[in-house]
Parts: structure tokens; C-alpha cells; sequence
């Protein structure tokens, strides 16, 4: 699962309105005291469970700060995505920074009563506003700010295409007659994923996705056991193909 990070420049935007401040009881529950963090939500049940101050380090001549947020799914289906959103003094004054998780390339979910982790870093000093801004549902809804929810579904739907395109490639190669798939089969077939694959004429909000979908198959060809031995490669392909079609299922 991918960790995604993006900056946007927030105009006009009344972020304190609808922070929730109940920072201090997680902060009881993790033994740490957060007074400079504040916290809120707009999803409707995608909870935040707990806050885990993991304390400070180094950088250069300044000290940053590290917590972990904890969510919980209370929805009755999977969560397939979700966003955060980030203020703080070093991101500069009308900017947002943000973290999203989104599995989408490899088929996770979080159950229901489920919970995953969101790892911070912020400035030793000054006010943090974090906000779960945006949450996507199995079943392709969601909920929250339209800006980050309509960015988990780009995300995507652009690894929907990427597969879509690529699976034929594989699946001609992991059934050809062609004996052995060797170190020359496989090159050739990530020239032709490189090629057939091209994000360029992808619609850009689309592209993000595509790209981390395209490049994961080309790793895991890049990765398989026995490269540069002369090995029979079928297995390892046909393996690849089953996974991409499972996750596309999902999709």
C-alpha cells in the first residue's frame, strides 16, 4: 500500500470551523500530551480511535515532532481509501499539505472494525491542524470534502485502466507457446507494457493512479527470481497475471 503526498494552496478556506478538539482524551489514552494538536473529521464514520505522540528528532539545526493517528472503520463495508489533510507553521500560510492511503493497486481494504495507521511529521513548535478530509467506500461512494474524494476516485480509476491494458500482455505471454519465457521475453514484454501503457495519453487527474499501477508490474518483472540465470519465466508471469485480475475484480 502507497502513502501519497500532494501541497495545494487552500484560498479562502475556514479550516478552524470544523476542527473537532477532542485531542485530549486520545491524548490521555496514548500517555502523551499533545496541547499544539487540534483534529477533526468529515467523514461520517470512518473514526478516529487513537493519537500516538512518538516524540521528536532531529533535522538539520531543527527539531520536528512524529504521532501517529489511528482510524477505525465504523462503516458496514470496506474502506478502500482514505485522506488526511495537514496545516502547520512550515508548510507556509494558506497551504495544505495532506497524506492519503490508497490501496487500490493491490487490492486493499480495511474491513469493517478495522484500523489502520497514519504516520506525521510536523514542526517541533507552533499549531498542527490535521483533518480526515475525505474517506472511499468499496462500493465506489464516499463522503467528506468533494476535492480529496474526488482524487481517491482518480486514483482509482486510473489504475483500473492501467490493468485493463495490461493484462492482455500478460496473459499472452504467460500462455505462449513460446518455450522457454526467458530473460529476452520478459525484457521485451516490459518494453511493450512501457509502450502499449503510455500515461502521456492518459487524462492527467487519471495519471497518478495509471502510473503507480504500470510501474508495480514493471517492478515485479524487473523482480523475478532467477533474472539473469536463464530461467523459465511462465510461472512467475501467470502468477503476476492472477494477482493484476483478482485486484482488477475489485475495481
Amino acid at each position: 500500500m502507497r502513502r501519497l503526498g500532494y501541497s495545494r494552496l487552500v484560498i479562502g478556506l475556514a479550516v478552524c470551523a470544523v476542527l473537532i478538539g477532542a485531542v485530549a482524551s486520545w491524548a490521555r489514552k496514548s500517555n502523551h500530551s499533545l496541547p499544539q494538536l487540534q483534529v477533526g473529521n468529515k467523514t461520517r464514520a470512518l473514526i478516529i480511535e487513537s493519537i500516538a505522540d512518538l516524540g521528536t528528532f532531529q533535522v538539520g539545526n531543527k527539531q520536528r515532532r512524529r504521532f501517529t493517528v489511528t482510524v477505525k472503520n465504523g462503516y458496514s463495508q470496506p474502506v478502500v481509501a482514505y485522506a488526511f489533510q495537514q496545516k502547520d507553521d512550515s508548510l507556509g500560510v494558506g497551504t495544505t499539505g495532506g497524506t492519503e492511503t490508497n490501496g487500490a493497486a493491490i487490492g486493499w481494504a480495511l474491513p469493517p472494525n478495522g484500523t489502520d495507521r497514519t504516520h506525521f511529521g510536523a514542526p517541533g513548535e507552533g499549531e498542527i491542524v490535521i483533518t480526515l478530509a475525505a474517506v472511499l467506500l468499496e462500493d465506489g461512494s464516499g463522503d467528506g470534502d468533494f476535492e480529496p474524494l474526488s482524487r481517491l476516485k482518480e486514483n482509482r480509476a486510473g489504475v483500473k485502466l492501467a490493468y485493463q491494458q495490461i493484462i492482455p500482455l500478460l496473459r499472452r505471454t504467460s500462455e505462449s507457446n513460446e518455450n522457454p519465457v526467458s530473460d529476452a521475453v520478459i525484457e521485451s514484454l516490459e518494453n511493450e507494457i512501457s509502450v502499449t501503457a503510455d500515461d502521456q495519453k492518459i487524462y492527467i487527474n487519471l495519471r497518478g493512479g495509471f502510473q503507480e499501477a504500470k510501474n508495480l508490474i514493471l517492478r515485479d518483472l524487473r523482480e523475478l527470481p532467477g533474472r539473469g540465470r536463464a530461467l523459465e519465466h511462465r510461472a512467475e508471469v501467470s502468477k503476476i497475471k492472477s494477482r493484476v485480475e483478482d485486484v482488477l475484480a475489485k475495481l
